[in-house]
This record gives structure tokens, C-alpha cells and sequence, in this order.
């Protein structure tokens, strides 16, 4: 059965469709071909469904949205040797038996490089930590569970929340607002500058939480694409802790991704009846799988913690990271 999806739009309908005609005659060319006849029906397609290849006329490549969900895209272009840009081409204008051999080519060399995508990204792990509570000690284990980890690993800490700490106002270079200006600008160099941005406490590169709430709301899954891309492809990082406030499409996004969700609870009856609506609402977008991911987490009472006797970069030396450590063993042991 064909599984991966093969679009083509053109202006030129009965090109396109000849196209189509002569790739579905192919027994070994293993693509469900979409024709699509305007870009509008293909916009409409891709704000519901990932592509794995699209080939489009150069004319249209501007109207396009939502490119980040299509794997590899290919310029029908009117030119022989079109000069060398952002995506691939192949000339229109010749037989329809050499466009396919110019597109099974493209698509193996890109293949070879998604394969080493592939590599890449199982060197490097997102994690998520989220509470349907407040006070639960989210941020604070988020932080702690990220020095943890920084001490094999380079480790990056993103704040996702819609209010920061006044604990870390003196010490933040550049928060998530600033993060999210440059993602809109799709900025090459986009690590380097948060590096520069960072915090660093106990060897964790910290991003702290927005300056106004509205920044996070301004946020979208294809800036959030270009992000973790980025990460993936240079291994700057080996983890990115992400430290969630509340739920929203994004954050579901981002948790899809997440090898690994932790969620922090608390006792009380008030607390477990949001838990209680916490697990509905995942039911109810119909993201139970990412339910299998979660680890729910009741942690340690931690007096110097609760006292506020401390320092972030030595959140691990009490009963808190008696427990993370012993979290992160089994973890490794399973």
C-alpha cells in the first residue's frame, strides 16, 4: 500500500496531470500522488497533513504555506540550469522518464541526509515537565532535573511559562521573548544567539520565561519546527528541558516530540481533582498516547527548599537530588 505523499501543483494543469499519469504507472515508485489544482486546495491540504515530497512550479513557491510539514520540496522550473537556491529543481521541459530518474535521484540524496537526520536526532533528547498545579515544585525540579543532566550532556532549559520568577530577573541576559523574535526572523545562527542570550547555572544554559504572556501566545508550530531542526541538525545540546505553564496547542506540539513528560503533583484534594481534569483534557484532543509518556512525580519535601535556603545552582545537593538521581538511574535501567 502507498503510503507517503507525492503532491504536484502547477499552473499548467495538463502538465501536471501527465505527470501524475506517468508516476503512477511506476510499480516501484512506492508515493501516493496528490494533484492538486489550485494553490489554495494545497495550502487547505497542508494545514491538516504532513507531505513527505512536493514538486512545484517556481511561480508558486511564494504563495505556499505551512512548508516546514513537507519533507522535501523540488522546483518544477522553465529553466535547464536554474541557479542553485534554497530547494532542489528539475527542468520541467523534458521527458517525462527523465524527470523521474532526476526525481528518484534528489529524493535518495535526501534520503541519505535525513537518514543522518535520523542519527542526529536520537542523539538528542526533549524533555517536558508540566503540572496541573501550582506550587507543585515544577520549575524548581526542572531546573534541578537539567543540572542533572548537564553533568554528561550540554543541556539547554527553555521556559515556556506566561510569568518568570523574580528569583532569576537579576541574572537573565535574554528570556523567551527575545527567543521568539528571532524564531519570526527565522535567524541563521538562531543557537548561537541564544547561547549568548543564555544563563548558565550549574553548567545549564538557561532561557528564562517571557517578559509579556502575549510573546508566548504569538508563538507557532512552524517557528517551534525551525527551532528544534536547528537543535537536531547542530547537537549544540544534547537535552532541552522544557519548563511548561499552561496548556495550549503549542505545548502539545512540543510534547509530541518529548521523550519524556514529567508531571509533578501534589496531595491535597483541590490538587488531584485538576489532575483529574488534567488527564480529561488530554482525552479530550485526543492525545491519550502522549499519556504513555508521562511520569507523574511526587517530590520530596526539601526543607532548605521550602525555607528558600538556597542557591539554583545547587539545587542538587539535598533530598531533591537524592531523587533525581535515583529517577535518572531508573530511567537507565528500563
Amino acid at each position: 500500500m502507498k503510503q507517503c505523499i507525492l503532491g504536484i501543483f502547477d499552473y499548467e494543469i495538463d502538465y501536471a496531470n501527465n505527470l501524475m499519469e506517468y508516476l503512477n504507472q511506476k510499480s516501484n515508485f512506492h508515493y501516493e500522488i496528490c494533484l492538486f489544482t489550485s494553490i489554495e486546495r494545497l495550502n487547505a491540504y497542508l494545514q491538516e497533513n504532513r507531505m513527505e515530497v512536493l514538486l512545484i512550479c517556481e511561480s508558486a513557491l511564494d504563495k505556499m504555506k505551512d512548508s516546514a510539514k513537507i519533507t522535501n520540496i523540488l522546483i518544477l522550473s522553465e529553466e535547464e540550469n536554474m541557479e542553485e537556491g534554497q530547494y532542489p529543481s528539475i527542468f520541467k521541459f523534458q521527458s517525462a522518464e527523465r524527470i523521474y530518474f532526476s526525481l528518484v535521484a534528489s529524493l535518495d540524496q535526501n534520503r541519505n541526509v535525513s537518514n543522518q537526520d535520523a542519527k542526529n536526532e536520537s542523539r538528542v533528547k526533549f524533555f517536558g515537565v508540566i503540572s496541573p498545579n501550582g506550587g507543585s515544585g515544577k520549575t524548581t525540579f526542572s531546573l534541578a532535573f537539567a543540572e542533572a543532566v548537564a553533568k554528561t550532556e550540554r543541556t539547554l532549559y527553555l521556559n515556556f511559562e506566561s510569568l518568570g520568577s523574580s528569583i532569576f530577573e537579576s541574572k537573565n541576559k535574554g528570556g523567551m521573548s527575545d527567543v521568539i523574535y528571532y524564531l519570526k526572523q527565522r535567524q541563521k545562527g538562531i543557537l548561537k544567539k541564544i547561547q549568548s542570550m543564555a544563563t548558565t547555572i550549574a553548567g545549564v544554559d538557561c532561557i528564562f520565561a517571557v517578559t509579556h504572556y502575549g510573546d508566548l501566545h504569538a508563538l507557532e508550530k512552524e517557528d517551534m519546527d525551525f527551532l528544534m531542526e536547528e537543535l537536531i541538525k547542530t547537537q549544540v545540546y544534547q537535552n532541552i528541558v522544557f519548563d511548561f505553564g499552561n496548556l495550549n496547542e503549542i505545548v502539545f506540539y512540543i510534547l509530541e516530540r518529548c521523550k519524556k513528560i514529567y508531571v509533578t503533583h501534589l496531595k491535597d484534594n483541590s490538587s488531584i481533582s485538576k489532575e483529574t481534569a488534567f488527564q480529561k483534557l488530554f482525552c479530550f484532543e485526543e492525545k491519550e498516547a502522549l499519556m504513555n509518556r508521562m511520569a507523574p512525580l511526587m517530590l520530596p519535601w526539601d526543607i532548605r527548599i521550602a525555607n528558600g535556603d538556597y542557591k539554583t545552582d545547587q539545587l542538587l545537593e539535598g533530598e531533591l537530588g537524592k531523587f533525581i538521581n535515583e529517577l535518572l538511574y531508573r530511567t537507565s535501567e528500563s
